[in-house]
């Protein structure tokens, strides 16, 4: 099972989802694969929680990736009006280290 795969197997695990995109953008950077992840989730869980709140139940969720190598991770959190009135998830900014390459 790659890393994207156990993300979201736990996630599933622990919050309810209806929507829920993972995206490797590992190849943007220069750590190495499978170690920058950007991450947008749609959950009736998330009502009422506000955003660093959500924030910290995903990455406790994913803890252990980020101690076995996964160096960063956009996390994009919301419940099913605010992504109805989205009209995109926004662009990862380019990576500094690796801009130049």
């Amino acid at each position: 099972m790659n890393r994207a795969q156990r993300i979201e197997s736990l996630l599933r695990a622990q919050i309810n989802i209806s929507n829920l995109v993972i995206l490797d953008e590992s190849s943007g950077h220069s750590r190495g694969k499978e170690t920058h992840y950007k991450v947008t989730i749609v959950s009736d869980d998330f009502k009422g929680v506000r955003q660093v709140a959500r924030q910290q139940k995903v990455y406790s969720i994913l803890k252990d990736e980020f101690d076995s190598g996964m160096h960063s991770l956009s996390l994009h959190l919301f419940i099913p009006e605010e992504w109805e009135s989205l009209p995109r998830v926004p662009d990862s900014p380019t990576c500094r280290s690796h801009a130049g390459d």
